[in-house]
């Protein structure tokens, strides 16, 4: 991704922001009285207010350094949600049986790392392309493979 610094936003003040996904919808009411319904972005896109986490001046300085650095919006970064960094459900234990992302033919051996919302009437499947390494597990077969973050 051109564009995109390595470096995660200072997680005391990203834990006490605010925000989540977004969609961009259009209501039309038509003459008969119903409504036609029109999605203007295909996938929600992801908004958050920091100004809720800034409580010090030094919290502030490391804001504005931080937004400096990336010379304001030209370069993104990462944000820790703390309502959506997991694969499973809200506090509990990862595991690698927390979402499938795809079922193998035994040759095909790359898969797109996702996470569902729903399941049972329109299931929303968005993709991570920028997971960060760490404590989370990708399972294939019985078999642990490579490990990753709480995206």
């Amino acid at each position: 991704m051109d564009g995109f610094h390595e470096v995660r936003f200072p997680l005391d003040i990203s834990l006490r922001g605010s925000g989540g996904p977004q969609r961009k919808t259009d209501i039309v009411m038509l003459g008969s009285g119903r409504e036609q319904r029109n999605a203007r972005w295909e996938r929600s896109r992801r908004r958050y207010e920091a100004g809720y986490g800034i409580k010090t001046l030094a919290a502030l300085s490391a804001v504005i350094a931080f937004f400096e650095e990336r010379r304001g919006r030209l370069y993104g970064f990462r944000w820790r949600d703390r309502s959506d960094y997991s694969s499973g459900l809200p506090g509990a234990a990862v595991t690698p049986l927390d979402q499938t992302i795809g079922q193998g033919d035994g040759t095909k051996a790359v898969f797109q790392l996702i996470k569902t919302y729903g399941a049972a009437f329109a299931p929303y499947t968005r993709a991570i392309v920028k997971p960060v390494q760490g404590d989370g597990a990708c399972r294939s077969g019985r078999r642990r493979e490579e490990r990753y973050e709480r995206f």
